[in-house]
């Protein structure tokens, strides 16, 4: 049987007796608080909980819309129930008006316990609802909290059905210079450069079909006439019948990524594709780079150089006095430059022409060191040509 806790505003315990003998013939065991001043009833509401209010509407010192009245001055749902004899149709209409939830004549209290159970599953209906609309406003404005307070790279968008936007998140005006008025009701066309790109079109026209698409890369036109890459997300929302509503997407700006993609490509390109031999290591001089240079002149693939230092190419036909002004150097200038004998993989030992630069980070710390160098061995070669001719007779190889 279940127990009901209710507040009852009555002065007459006969009448109090008579609605408890009803409650329990319909089922209900009442636990009750009877109540016949606002005084007393408001330090019933204090102390609460109630699952329902049932109030007589005359009493001597307190009436059916004082009670009702003392009850909205708290903020709790509970149904209100006028049962009582004495008044006619058109002040139990007023009381439904004030917020009653229901009037029933004493003389049918047989109606009392189905009004009950309707009203209590009103009031845990209302309560469901209101909690539904309270995650839903807190979901609502988080999302417009992040929206509103997209990065700087980011910005959010609507399109209707129609493909024409409805609603944009401020940090466009960041990305691509528009007002958002210059936005709001038109086409996607408003970007210009977007009509050049057919697969951006296409992935549009598929999200209007209710089609998920995939991220693409559109470049559009910012207000002062430069372009800008997006990076693009689109979603398709669907209505109940299947029909696409609308699209919303997020854009991300990445012109500088691009850019900063497309130089270090070139970077790699000039590095691998340099006929100077490169050599980069880390902060202990341990090599971690090598382009194809330095294994043509050197006969060590990028595999046997990485992970050793620079000492694997040490000739041993210079003193150790070369290194030490080396060193020093670098330690001052962060740079050296100048001509040492190395030995290549098969032995030979060749002249190089060498030119060392220091790397540091954010922090001034020494991160890499980058050896750039030429192999001079033709360069020598044609300096001693040079020379024998011009002190020897080519003939008879006799000073001349």
């Amino acid at each position: 049987m279940p127990t009901l806790n209710l507040l009852l505003v009555d002065d007459s315990e006969d009448d109090t007796l008579l609605l408890l003998r009803e409650l329990k013939r319909g089922g209900f065991e009442a636990q009750y608080r009877r109540v016949d001043t606002e005084q007393a009833m408001r330090e019933a509401l204090e102390e609460g909980p109630w699952d329902a209010v049932i109030s007589d509407y005359s009493m001597p010192s307190f009436s059916g819309h004082d009670a009702l009245a003392a009850l909205k001055d708290y903020p709790i749902d509970v149904p209100f129930i006028i049962v009582s004899g004495a008044i006619g149709e058109e002040t139990a209409v007023q009381l439904m008006r004030e917020g009653a939830h229901d009037y029933i004549a004493k003389e049918n209290l047989a109606r009392l316990c189905v009004a009950i159970e309707r009203e209590l599953q009103e009031a845990a209906n209302r309560r469901e609802r209101q909690h539904a609309l309270e995650e839903l406003t807190f979901s609502e404005n988080r999302y417009r909290r992040l929206v509103e307070n997209l990065s700087h790279e980011y910005f959010f968008y609507s399109l209707n059905s129609e493909g024409v936007f409805d609603y944009i998140s401020p940090s466009l005006t960041n990305i691509l210079g528009y007002a958002l008025d210059e936005f709001i009701g038109h086409y996607t066309e408003v970007l210009g450069d977007i009509s050049k790109n057919s697969d951006a079109i296409k992935y549009t026209e598929l999200s209007l079909q209710g089609i998920q698409q995939p991220l693409f890369e559109v470049d559009v036109r910012h207000k002062d006439g430069s372009t800008r890459r997006l990076e693009v997300l689109e979603v398709p929302i669907g209505s109940e019948n299947g029909n696409t509503v609308s699209i919303e997407g997020i854009a991300h700006d990445i012109t500088v990524r691009k850019k900063a993609d497309d130089d270090l490509r070139l970077a790699a390109q000039v590095f691998e594709h340099s006929v100077e031999g490169i050599m980069i290591t880390d902060a202990d001089n341990r090599i971690i780079r090598v382009n194809r240079a330095f294994t043509d002149i050197t006969g060590y693939s990028e595999e046997e150089a990485l992970g050793n230092t620079p000492s694997m190419l040490r000739s041993g036909h210079q003193d150790s006095h070369i290194y030490e002004k080396m060193w020093h150097s670098i330690s001052e200038n962060d740079m050296w430059n100048g001509e040492i004998w190395n030995r290549r993989k098969n032995g030979e030992i060749y002249p190089e022409l060498l030119n060392i630069s220091v790397i540091r980070d954010d922090n001034q710390a020494v991160s890499n060191y980058i050896g750039v160098f030429n192999d001079l061995t033709e360069r020598k070669q044609a300096q001693e040509d040079i020379h024998r001719l011009s002190h020897y007779d080519a003939l008879t190889n006799l000073p001349n």
